[in-house]
C-alpha cells in the first residue's frame, strides 16, 4: 500500500525517520518543515518516499510493491526530477519504479556514509579560524562553489553552473549554516550543513581550493563547525565522503563508516515515467 502522507501519519513518520536517522536527514528536515510531496508505504507505516519541491526524489522505504511503484509513477508522471537519493538498494528500486532506470545521469555515485557522536569529536591542531559566510563572500567564493559543482557534482563548466553556484551560496547565506575557514584573514576552505535538526546535522559542501589542499584545512573547518554545533546542543553528525582523501580527513576527526549513500543527479532534469 502506498498513499500520500496525512496529518495522522506524523507520529509514525517521526518514529520511522528517527530509527533510520543517519540515512534520512534530507527527509527528516523536510518532514519537520511540513514539506509537501511525501508518500507513506505500508499499513502500518513502514517506509516513506518524497518528490520534494526541489525536484529531488528521496527514499527511505525498503519494500515497495510493483503495483505501488506503478501507482506512484502514474501520479507523478511527467513531473521533473533532478535526482534520486537514498540508501543504494532503495535508489535502484526507485529508478526502476519511476521509469528512470535507463536515463543517463550527470552523476551516479555510491558514497561511504560516516557518522560521529559529537562527544567523540577530535579537534585537529591549528591556528586557522572559522566564521560565518558573509554577503561579501558571494562574489569571491562563487568560483569555489562552481569548482565544487564541477568536481564533486558532475556539472559542466560554464555560465549556467556559475549562476547556480552564486545562487547556492546565497541560499547558504540565508540558511545561516555555511562557514569559511581563514588564515591571516584570507579564506582557505569552506563547509556547510546541508541538513540540520536541533540535535543532528549533516555536513556538506566542504571545499578547499586545489592549491591549498593537503594542509588539513577541510578537516579543521569541519571540526570547528561541529565544535560550534556541539555547543548549541547538537549531538550527532553524518556526512558522505566523495573520495578516499576526504574519507581519511573525516576519520581523522572521529567519523566512522556506518554504511553507503547513493546520489543520482540529472542536469537538466528528466521527466518521471518518461
Amino acid at each position: 500500500m502506498i498513499r500520500p502522507a496525512r496529518l495522522r501519519d506524523i507520529a509514525a513518520l517521526d518514529a520511522l525517520l528517527e530509527a533510520r536517522a543517519d540515512s534520512s536527514m534530507f527527509l527528516a528536515v523536510n518532514h519537520a518543515r511540513g514539506t509537501p510531496g511525501m508518500w507513506v508505504v505500508g499499513d502500518p507505516v513502514a517506509g516513506v518516499v518524497q518528490l520534494a519541491p526541489s525536484g529531488y526524489f528521496l527514499t527511505q522505504a525498503e519494500q515497495v510493491a510493483p503495483q505501488d511503484w506503478a501507482k506512484l509513477r502514474r501520479r507523478l508522471s511527467a513531473r521533473p526530477c533532478h535526482g534520486v537519493n537514498g540508501p543504494p538498494e532503495q535508489v535502484a528500486a526507485a529508478l526502476d519504479g519511476l521509469g528512470l532506470g535507463r536515463r543517463a545521469a550527470t552523476l551516479d555515485r555510491v558514497e561511504p556514509l560516516f557518522g560521529l557522536d559529537l562527544a567523540d569529536l577530535a579537534m585537529p591542531p591549528g591556528d586557522t579560524t572559522l566564521r560565518p559566510l558573509a554577503q561579501a563572500d558571494i562574489g569571491p567564493l562563487t568560483p569555489w562553489r562552481m569548482a565544487y559543482l564541477v568536481e564533486a557534482m558532475g556539472n559542466a563548466p560554464g555560465p549556467d553552473t556559475a549562476a547556480s553556484a552564486a545562487a547556492q551560496l546565497g541560499a547558504m547565506l540565508t540558511a545561516g549554516h555555511a562557514r569559511v575557514l581563514e588564515r591571516d584573514g584570507q579564506p582557505v576552505a569552506m563547509c556547510n550543513f546541508n541538513a540540520a535538526l536541533p540535535h543532528r546535522v549533516q555536513v556538506g559542501a566542504v571545499f578547499t581550493p586545489p592549491e591549498l589542499r593537503g594542509r588539513g584545512h577541510g578537516r579543521r573547518a569541519v571540526a570547528l563547525m561541529l565544535q560550534e554545533a556541539r555547543a548549541r546542543g547538537v549531538l550527532r553528525a553524518v556526512l558522505f565522503a566523495a573520495n578516499e582523501a576526504a574519507a581519511r580527513a573525516y576519520q581523522g576527526i572521529g567519523f566512522r563508516r556506518i554504511g553507503d549513500y547513493r546520489l543520482v543527479l540529472y542536469t537538466p532534469a528528466v521527466l518521471i515515467g518518461g
